[in-house]
């Protein structure tokens, strides 16, 4: 279990909630000796901490360690690299009535609302750093919005790898783009970037960035229900990275569904996505039902839905890797994806892929709606 050896030798030794309260070199320091079983070497230990310190999200430096071939060479033995192949299914409802579908995307809303006007910063990217008592001075400030850069980079290293490219892409629709922290690394390469969320305070925030970086070229839109996705239907590039897993899974595939329609051939989709936690479920009406306030709650969608909505929208996946983006969660699989919307005169029309009369989960209903735009 090559999830199973890392947290047994990497996140349960150092309490992943302790550890982004220390700084670069002890959090460098930690890593080398949890998960290389030695301490730094001077060389290693200045050229990681300055990737931390120049914004390289810390899961990524932790991903460099367990995919080098030190580690590998140490453990390789001991872990099991298909994960998946003893996984049960998962029990996920997909299904909803419109009126279900609006609670959804209420309950949503009103969570994404509220934190966003009481840690718009931490509710994002949980480091404590940003919380909003740490954000008050302009230096913190910065350096919150520096950390995008590294995934503006990890984008582009994603497009060279599979030589597609966003050269000539005019509009970069992005799928929660919570205070900006992306959004303004992609107003530097797109003409246009529409920037969508749930959160109202959260835009606000994103909107007031733009504007002090004399941004221009960002329209932003408050998205509280699937009427409001218009925008998906026009976007050369869809971008979502660490938002649509906080989504229940029937409003990531009614999301993607939109997406997959709306991208405009050969447009590309670059997105995250948790597609498989042991133990995880999904039942609508226990859900919906449920008073408790859900905060920053992680949602699953499988594989097989995602890509079933692909291939009905004419989408073809260049690339799919899991990710880390869950760090220590037991059992689960983050995965990233890269796909590119096939021009149709090149394809044959497919019908939408068979569901079985008796298995309700899984599968990715028949849209009742024509497809936007």
């Amino acid at each position: 279990m090559a999830g199973d050896c890392v947290r047994a030798v990497f996140w349960t030794r150092f309490a992943l909630k302790g550890f982004f309260m220390i700084d670069a070199t002890q959090f460098v320091t930690a890593l080398y000796t949890g998960i290389l079983g030695r301490g730094p070497d001077e060389k290693g230990l200045a050229s990681n901490a300055a990737r931390v310190e120049n914004g390289a999200p810390p899961a990524e430096v932790a991903r460099s360690f367990v995919q080098s071939a030190e580690f590998l060479k140490k453990f390789a033995a001991k872990i099991n690299w298909r994960p998946l192949d003893s996984a049960k299914p998962l029990p996920i409802e997909l299904a909803v009535t419109p009126d279900d579908g609006r609670r959804l995307w209420d309950r949503v809303e009103s969570v994404w609302s509220k934190l966003g006007a009481e840690e718009p910063y931490y509710s994002l990217v949980p480091n404590p750093r940003w919380k909003s008592g740490e954000m008050t001075g302009g230096k913190n400030l910065d350096a919150f919005y520096a950390t995008g850069l590294a995934d503006m980079q990890r984008f582009d290293a994603w497009l060279a790898r599979n030589g597609v490219s966003t050269d000539g892409a005019a509009t970069c629709v992005e799928l929660g783009c919570g205070v900006g922290r992306s959004t303004i690394w992609l107003a530097r390469r797109f003409q246009r970037v529409v920037a969508l969320d749930v959160s109202a305070p959260l835009l606000d925030l994103a909107r007031k960035k733009a504007e002090a970086e004399g941004i221009g070229n960002v329209e932003f839109v408050h998205v509280r229900s699937a009427a409001d996705l218009g925008p998906l239907a026009a976007a050369d590039v869809f971008y979502s990275q660490g938002v649509l897993q906080h989504d229940p899974p029937p409003m990531i595939a009614e999301i993607l569904d939109h997406a997959f329609a709306g991208l405009r051939a050969p447009g590309l989709a670059f997105f995250q996505i948790p597609t498989y936690r042991a133990g995880y479920a999904f039942d609508l009406k226990s859900w919906l039902d449920d008073g408790r306030d859900p905060g920053t709650e992680t949602h699953v969608l499988p594989q097989k839905a995602i890509f079933d909505l692909a291939w009905r929208h004419g989408v073809k996946p260049l690339e799919a890797e899991s990710d880390n983006a869950l760090g220590a969660a037991d059992g689960a699989i983050s995965t990233t994806f890269l796909m590119e919307k096939v021009a149709m005169e090149k394809v044959a029309a497919k019908p939408a892929p068979k569901a079985s009369a008796k298995k309700k989960v899984n599968q990715v209903p028949r849209p009742k709606r024509g497809a936007p735009g």
